[in-house]
């Protein structure tokens, strides 16, 4: 199956802690290709992208990185995301927006 890349997810995320930033729908499949992160915030900080399965067990630690203010960063990956998964993030400062790129499959298990 021919698979394109898009957008899965996008947004700045203004609290400073650990919030779920996204959840994959049930009934889909995402395989995510790449994570852009930028600091929009005044200071320098600590953004941390974190998978967790349903059972809110970790998966993986997707990006631990520091950022300074104005500045960002890509990872490029292939990581496999099922419905029901949550990317957690963790922001020291906040005001961070964080794109997610990748193919999105319906009604792949």
């Amino acid at each position: 199956m021919a698979t394109r890349t898009s957008i899965l997810g996008r947004g700045n995320f203004l609290a400073a802690g650990f919030q779920t930033l996204f959840t994959v729908p049930a009934g889909e499949t995402w395989i995510l290709k790449r994570i852009d992160a930028i600091n929009n915030a005044g200071a320098t900080q600590t953004v941390q992208l974190i998978a967790r399965d349903p059972t809110n067990v970790i998966s993986a630690v997707l990006l631990n990185a520091s950022y300074a203010s104005g500045v960002g960063g890509a990872l490029e990956l292939w990581f496999v995301l099922q419905g029901g998964d949550t990317l957690r993030g963790s922001l020291s400062v906040g005001n961070v927006g964080i794109w997610l790129s990748g193919s999105r499959l319906v009604g792949v298990a």
